[in-house]
């Protein structure tokens, strides 16, 4: 038989015929050949998804570190949150005590640039301070834990201002400052200032704020100056070191005893605050 066939049977009217398995062999050769072909496909299948899933998963830490940041952050703001409530509970507990309305103190306008946290304490002194000066409103324009306790700062933000109310803070505890009408436009000295005087509104030494009237001469000192920040003669200087100088000569100029100031004189005695207010 032609074509390859090797064997016929005839078994009635159906014919069987037998051909061997090489005849066949390009057609085993195409079928091997999509078998590879769909082999290939499937693992550029399985490339493309693992690198989509690494993609993914990258994509996925890096949601996951972003959203932990935010938690984090979250919570230290939660934290400082707490932590300033606590304080302004605390305080408004200790005006209670003392017979002070905190939503007054809060609604007050009479210190401008004081953190509600502090305004109880110069809530305390406001009468004596609005007695003193003639003015109402006192606006903080220099903070030296903000601005710096140099010449050049105290300067900058205080020349050629007018009703000015300096007041410095000590380590223990002493509250003290001065009152001037103008501060002078440059390096100069100002006396015969019939509105000046000194002040203590905290001292061991006396019993209630005290004013302070005599004829101290206020003095500037130069931007450049490293060690002097400003000086009232007579009365007190204060140094860039965190220090402030009560001079002996205070007892005749204002009429007092230095002790009340600081307590000694003619020493150095450390500040933790210079602040200076404009009165308007």
């Amino acid at each position: 038989m032609n074509g390859g066939i090797t064997n016929l049977f005839n078994y009635g009217n159906i014919y069987f015929i037998s051909t061997p398995f090489k005849e066949f062999q390009g057609s085993n050769d195409s079928i091997t050949s999509t078998t590879t072909s769909f082999d290939i496909l499937n693992n550029k299948n399985i490339n493309t998804q693992e690198k989509c899933y690494e993609k993914q998963k990258i994509i996925q830490e890096e949601i996951q570190e972003e959203n932990n940041n935010i938690i984090q952050k979250e919570s230290k703001d939660e934290l400082e949150i707490k932590k300033e409530t606590k304080e302004i509970q605390k305080e408004k507990s200790v005006n209670k005590r003392k017979g002070i309305d905190m939503k007054n103190i809060e609604n007050e306008k009479y210190f401008i640039g004081i953190p509600i946290i502090e305004k109880s304490f110069f809530h305390k002194f406001y009468e004596s301070l609005k007695e003193w000066t003639s003015k109402q409103t006192f606006k903080l324009i220099y903070d030296s834990n903000s601005d710096g306790l140099t010449a050049c700062s105290f300067n900058t933000l205080l020349k050629g201002k007018e009703n000015i109310l300096l007041m410095a803070f000590t380590k223990k505890g002493y509250v003290f400052g001065s009152f001037h009408s103008i501060i002078p436009n440059d390096k100069s000295m100002i006396s015969n200032d019939l509105n000046h005087f000194l002040f203590s509104l905290s001292s061991p030494y006396l019993i209630e704020p005290t004013k302070f009237i005599g004829n101290g001469i206020l003095h500037l000192h130069d931007d450049s100056e490293d060690n002097n920040v400003v000086d009232i003669f007579s009365g007190y200087s204060i140094y860039s070191n965190n220090t402030v100088m009560v001079y002996s000569s205070f007892d005749s100029t204002y009429h007092s005893n230095s002790l009340n100031f600081v307590g000694k004189s003619n020493s150095k005695v450390i500040i933790t605050k210079f602040i200076a207010f404009e009165c308007i």
